[in-house]
């Protein structure tokens, strides 16, 4: 099978740009996230996840990563926001973790996840 060097950026497959997509935080490994953010940086590809997307979630990572300030210092310390970043839901970010998100990568909403949660948050402060 060739490799990601061959296969991407190449001038003859301009249209062909994969998006790395580890799940969210609590179904990777440090060296998952290490790894998948160098590739997203290395190739200049996308990386995008999930943050913040229910309160259950929020401290599930925070039990498996109590050293990081919040959900959004665990992206950050994996290498993981960088300006090709896209966090998916953020519905209970924070004003600091809009911050970063605002420094470092773009968030969205999911529309759905909104309705279902009830809970939204503004997008300009």
């Amino acid at each position: 099978m060739p490799s990601a060097d061959t296969l991407l950026n190449r001038q003859n497959t301009p249209l062909i740009l994969p998006c790395i997509t580890p799940r969210f935080v609590p179904t990777c490994t440090e060296k998952m996230m290490r790894g998948l953010s160098g590739f997203s940086r290395k190739y200049g590809l996308p990386l995008q996840s999930h943050l913040s997307e229910s309160i259950g979630e929020i401290a599930w990572v925070k039990s498996l990563h109590p050293e990081c300030e919040d959900y959004t210092d665990v992206y950050k310390r994996f290498g993981s926001l960088h300006s090709a970043s896209f966090m998916a839901h953020c519905v209970h970010s924070d004003p600091h973790e809009r911050q970063v998100l605002k420094e470092t990568g773009k968030f969205s909403h999911t529309h759905l996840c909104i309705h279902f949660f009830n809970h939204s948050i503004p997008i300009h402060d």
